[in-house]
């Protein structure tokens, strides 16, 4: 079975969700507040600032991309792999990430985003560290695509070995229900212990997290109207005129532009530096999500730049 087969089978998708809650067992309700947070919470979904990638497929040659540049400015979206291909095969003929079940399932035609902490994945090159943006995408959008769906989890998780991924398919509210049953059972209640993977705050995150989330797909395309927010890189260069690191030109132009054409989407700035790469990340991450699980509402960015800086300092 693939994807679309699963979808039009109503039956099924509600015997995964019977099946699925079943395994956890909920032996304890989730509270009304875990339940409110869970039906309105973001997903999430992460790119890097650059790719290399090969010219014309030739190993020898290689060029550099800008992932941010395409999704933001260009094609105002998030294109699924499929839709990638189509639109420019000289740039997306090498794919680095292992997919290979999930474009068998047929998921290639959709966009992948995670109900948790955004994953780092995309943000490296080859295991150099790259910057990382990382969208929050509006719940609501699970309703306007009447192909969204969720697995219990990425079909690379080790979670799903032996598994067909047609009986891990749910609909995203299932998902987000099945969701608020794990955290109240097998997390004691502990929302950023799933979110965000054990000792978030302290220890910054376990790199396998990914593993036990649930995955969230979309068809095709994502507008940038469903984003919410962005936790956006930026990098200082020095400016010897001033005699002091500033934040880069280009950068800021960018910013400031996006912001222009789209006041309504939160913008957090983080300072991004390599050896720091991926904690700076999540913890960007985890500020953005922690003061939404608390008040529904997204942090302010003089807050959340108060607070990042309170951990890593500026230079």
């Amino acid at each position: 079975m693939t994807i679309d087969d699963v979808l039009e089978d109503k039956e099924l998708l509600k015997r995964n969700a019977e099946n699925l809650k079943a395994n956890i067992p909920p032996t304890r309700s989730p509270g009304v507040g875990l339940k409110k947070t869970l039906e309105t919470v973001f997903t999430t979904h992460t790119f890097g600032y650059e790719k290399i990638i090969p010219l014309f497929g030739d190993p020898d040659e290689e060029i550099a991309i800008y992932p941010y540049k395409s999704i933001l400015f260009e094609d105002k979206a998030l294109l699924s792999e499929h839709c990638r291909r189509s639109l420019d095969s000289q740039h997306h003929d090498s794919v680095v990430r292992t997919m290979k079940k999930a474009r068998n399932y047929g998921l290639d035609k959709f966009v992948f985003t995670y109900l948790g902490a955004h994953e780092y994945y995309y943000s490296r090159s080859r295991g150099v560290n790259m910057p990382a943006f990382g969208v929050f995408l509006s719940s609501k959008l699970d309703n306007r695509d009447e192909k969204a769906n969720a697995t219990m989890y990425d079909l690379e998780s080790h979670l799903v070995a032996g598994r067909d991924p047609s009986e891990l398919t749910l609909a995203p509210s299932d998902a987000r229900d099945i969701t608020g049953f794990e955290i109240a059972n097998r997390y004691d209640d502990k929302f950023h212990d799933y979110w965000c993977g054990l000792n978030y705050e302290t220890k910054n995150g376990s790199d396998e997290s990914w593993a036990s989330k649930r995955e969230f797909h979309y068809y095709d395309k994502v507008s940038i109207e469903h984003i919410e927010a962005i936790i956006w890189p930026i990098q200082k260069g020095f400016d010897a005129q001033l005699g002091q690191f500033v934040v880069r030109a280009d950068i800021s132009d960018d910013i400031r532009k996006f912001r222009k054409n789209h006041s309504r989407i939160h913008i957090y700035p983080y300072e991004w530096n390599s050896p720091e790469g991926k904690d700076r990340f999540h913890y960007a991450s985890f500020l953005v999500v922690d003061e939404f699980q608390r008040t529904q509402k997204y942090l302010h960015p003089d807050s959340f730049r108060d607070s990042f800086a309170s951990k890593f300092p500026a230079w």
